[in-house]
């Protein structure tokens, strides 16, 4: 009987027979000769895996393109690796089936290549990057560069471009010269980080109790209070005036020169200062005081640091800064101490000085602060306020810039004058140039509604939802002008 060795010897030889059978080894060889199937097929499968990598390494390789990309005005294309922009515009021709020739031009800026494009067609995946040699592979047609001259090549995002903004207008003693009536301007429209160097307590924003000493270029002498609002310092005599500066500014105090435009941005009281002159002064009174104070043009302080003047008939408040003038003209400057409750007041303020401002003031551009701003918050309630520095309250600007505009930021707004709400619109960008957006429909393009079809040069550019934002005419006219924004404008091309 055989044993289980013999069985097992037996398997095993079966088992080889059957697989030899299978894979036909030589007919002269052994079985422990046939094929070892694992083996063969581990070496497939590495194979499989370098060819499907070579052919994916081959498709990684190879240029391709975002599908559409050269469907007419429905993107900007950046090439890689060089960043040059282009847009494919309609050629206006057909070819045998019927289908509109697309042309690839070069466009000179971010600006007008988002001018040339259909917004029905761009959405937010206006951009596409695409390889240089593939452009350079494809059929497409070339055609010439197009585009505005000298428009933005970088726009604000829509949010940003709604937002008011804080404006300053600057003006220092030019560099270098001796000319104390050379100044050199420089406006400034700033974001909200940026507007914390103009707008805050510390930054050089003048207090109720500083106040701008200046002058324009024909003489005439200025106070600029802290809420920006201008007087005309006057005098009936040379004397009066330099008194009326001696009070508040000291005896050596000289004037800042500025232009005509830095103060036209400021609100003109129609009260100009001068030294008040109390009708009767020294007389006797009839308003209702004790005995002692019964005199015409008497200052009275009570306790808690109020004045009141006595005047032939009544008894009225007076702020420190009338107060400050009328000691210097009073037959009696010593103001005397009196309870509330021992007079009467009245009702009334003094004569031509209700618009004056409250406090006793001092110059805050004396000395080395000779930089004067004008700062507009950019909100339609007109505050105002006022600063004063050694230089300009943005130091990262070039010495010979006229105009600075937070980077990355803007603004699109439409100027007003006076109270009225029509004007022309325009875009800030940080190039610091304003841009004239046209109202009007300049292109074929119909957006689906009445209004987008009259701002579609705003649609195109990206600002269809943005605020609108009213700006005071002397402010916008103080940034220089760039180029309209057109698409007519942008579709022009540049063969030079």
């Amino acid at each position: 009987m055989a044993s289980r060795r013999d069985e097992l010897n037996a398997y095993n030889f079966s088992r080889k027979r059957t697989v030899a059978s299978f894979l036909k080894p030589l007919p002269n060889g052994s079985v422990e000769s046939a094929p070892k199937p694992l083996k063969h097929a581990i070496s497939g499968i590495v194979m499989s895996v370098v060819i499907l990598a070579g052919f994916g390494a081959c498709g990684m390789l190879s240029p391709v393109a975002p599908k559409g990309w050269d469907t007419p005005e429905a993107g900007i294309i950046v090439t890689d690796p060089s960043a040059t922009r282009y847009v494919v515009l309609k050629s206006g021709k057909k070819d045998k089936s019927g289908k509109e020739i697309p042309v690839l031009h070069p466009v000179l800026n971010l600006a007008s290549a988002r001018l040339l494009l259909d917004p029905k067609n761009s959405g937010e995946g206006s951009v596409k990057t695409v390889k240089e040699k593939f452009l350079d592979d494809s059929n497409i047609a070339q055609g010439s560069m197009v585009g505005i001259p000298y428009a933005p090549d970088r726009l604000p995002n829509e949010k940003d471009a709604g937002t008011p903004k804080v404006w300053a207008l600057c003006q220092q003693t030019s560099s270098g010269s001796s000319d104390k009536s050379s100044v050199q301007q420089t406006v400034f429209v700033l974001d909200q980080k940026d507007a914390k160097k103009v707008t805050e307590q510390g930054s050089g924003k003048l207090a109720a109790d500083k106040a701008l000493y200046v002058q324009d270029k024909n003489g005439t002498q200025y106070m600029v209070s802290s809420s920006g609002r201008l007087y005309e310092l006057t005098g009936k005599t040379p004397n009066d005036l330099d008194a009326l500066v001696r009070t508040f500014f000291g005896s050596d105090a000289e004037p800042t020169t500025v232009t005509d435009a830095w103060l036209s941005t400021l609100k003109k009281s129609s009260q100009p200062i001068s030294m008040p002159y109390v009708p009767g002064d020294g007389g006797s009174s009839t308003a209702g005081v004790p005995s002692e104070f019964r005199k015409t043009g008497t200052l009275l302080r009570t306790n808690n640091g109020q004045h009141y003047l006595v005047e032939k008939d009544r008894v009225i408040a007076v702020t420190d800064f009338q107060t400050a003038l009328l000691q210097e003209t009073l037959t009696n400057r010593q103001a005397r101490t009196i309870r509330e409750i021992d007079f009467t007041k009245n009702k009334g303020t003094l004569a031509g000085a209700s618009e004056w401002p409250k406090e006793a003031v001092t110059a805050a551009n004396a000395g080395s602060n000779d930089t004067s701003c004008s700062v507009y918050h950019g909100d339609e309630s007109g505050a105002m306020t006022t600063w004063a520095g050694p230089s300009l309250p943005i130091k990262s600007i070039a010495a010979s810039a006229s105009s600075y505009v937070s980077p990355g930021s803007g603004l699109l707004y439409q100027d007003a004058e006076g109270k009225s709400k029509s004007g022309f619109n325009y875009l800030v960008t940080d190039t610091g140039l304003r841009y004239h957006i046209p109202v009007g429909n300049d292109s074929d393009v119909k957006s689906g509604n009445d209004q987008q079809e009259v701002n579609q040069a705003q649609v195109r550019l990206g600002y269809e939802k943005a605020q609108k934002v009213y700006v005071p005419a002397q402010w916008s006219k103080l940034l220089p002008s760039g180029p309209d924004l057109t698409t007519d404008a942008a579709k022009q091309t540049q063969n030079s």
